[in-house]
């Protein structure tokens, strides 16, 4: 059955996401309000708490209590015969310096650590296409609230979600209030007035978000990234950035990332970007050009960076060297199979380090991209005006 993303109510899995502070009453909160505030009901299969060690303790006392809590109540009453699962082990995410779970967020460092807990668990659930995501920002601290919201423009999809439940009047934030009980009860505020839990209005606020990575989130969704080196790679997928080629370390950097090339490619790929850069050829290296070229490196492979631009530039990288017509048609056929297996190992290297949308404007395009058959190789997408190559190289593009 095909799913339609405007009823993510109707994905066979559907995960809420909070995040907890001191206190987990919002768990609750929007859970009710998910399932009687609004029409369809949101009715989660399963839920999934982000939090610290002080929150995990609250969560345990409060929600759980040994099948007894507040969480369990609330689905005896208003969603009998739902299952949603919510294991204390698996569905409780600890944020966690190395393997040490922190007690609360209070350095600098914390709010990375957060991060990475936040878009992990996101992730993971974006990760699944028949999964649809509810995303709730109204526990935590408020940088928890942000990261959430970034991490769902990062990973979400179509059929995710996210909003902020609101609990109204004031008197109803209090610590005995989890959610309007199907029997109401009195409250006692701190001021000793007496409040009554059918007062209580609770509602959900649909929270817009734009999708930053639609087209280039599958690969997001796939990598084990840091929060930083996401949002890296989605800043790279918007915007150009400047690159740098780095020859003697063999990496090619931009916006935070870098890609390691082995010699042969970082040579290819240094040449390339230096006619680029010197305006030559701006269509790219002709194939009669990359035949002797490839020969020059047959032997370079297992020889340092250095030596094997050197090699390259002491043969021809002043221009395109002249065809030699003596090669039989085999040999070149052979040496055409070869550059596009270099090309094509470089290219995947970018993809995986840069991401499918960014590494476009820094892979080597040939034949096949321009939808031509004349063996032409460039660096068409890359603007020179953003290239610096670091390199102690004894010939240039000239």
């Amino acid at each position: 059955m095909s799913l339609d993303p405007n009823r993510p109510h109707d994905y066979p899995r559907r995960a809420l996401v909070c995040m907890v502070g001191l206190s987990p009453a919002v768990v609750t909160e929007t859970l009710y309000a998910l399932v009687k505030q609004q029409e369809p009901a949101f009715v989660p299969t399963e839920l999934h708490v982000i939090t610290t060690t002080r929150g995990a303790e609250g969560v345990h006392r409060q929600l759980l209590a040994g099948g007894e809590g507040h969480f369990h109540q609330l689905l005896a009453e208003h969603l009998p015969g739902h299952a949603v699962s919510f294991d204390p082990h698996r569905n409780v995410h600890l944020v966690c310096d190395g393997d040490i779970p922190l007690p609360d967020i209070v350095e600098p460092a914390h709010q990375c650590l957060m991060a990475d807990t936040i878009l992990r668990v996101l992730r993971e659930l974006a990760a699944d296409p028949q999964c649809a995501i509810h995303a709730s920002i109204a526990g935590g601290r408020k940088s928890m609230s942000f990261y959430m919201g970034y991490a769902m423009s990062l990973l979400a999809r179509a059929q995710d979600r996210m909003s902020h439940v609101l609990v109204m009047p004031e008197d109803f934030e209090h610590p005995e209030f989890f959610y309007p009980p199907r029997v109401p009860r009195e409250l006692c505020t701190r001021d000793n007035r007496t409040v009554n839990t059918r007062d209580a209005r609770l509602a959900l606020a649909p929270v817009s978000f734009v999708r930053l990575a639609d087209g280039g989130a599958d690969w997001l969704r796939q990598t084990r990234s840091s929060f930083d080196e996401a949002v890296a790679f989605a800043q790279l997928a918007l915007t150009p950035q400047p690159v740098t080629l780095h020859l003697q370390s063999g990496t090619v950097e931009s916006g935070g990332c870098s890609a390691r090339l082995e010699p042969v490619e970082m040579a290819w790929y240094s040449y390339l970007a230096r006619r680029r850069q010197a305006g030559l050829q701006e269509d790219g290296l002709p194939f009669e050009g990359a035949v002797k070229l490839r020969r020059a490196f047959e032997d370079c492979a297992g020889l340092e960076l250095a030596a094997v631009c050197k090699a390259f530039a002491d043969c021809g990288c002043r221009g395109v060297p002249r065809y030699d017509e003596t090669h039989s048609r085999r040999s070149d056929l052979d040496l055409a199979s070869e550059v596009r297996e270099v090309v094509s190992h470089i290219n995947r290297k970018l993809a995986a380090a840069f991401g499918p949308q960014a590494a476009q404007r820094l892979m080597v395009a040939g034949p096949g991209e321009r939808k031509k058959r004349d063996g032409v190789y460039g660096l068409m997408n890359l603007a020179p005006e953003l290239l610096t190559i670091n390199a102690r190289i004894a010939a240039d593009a000239r």
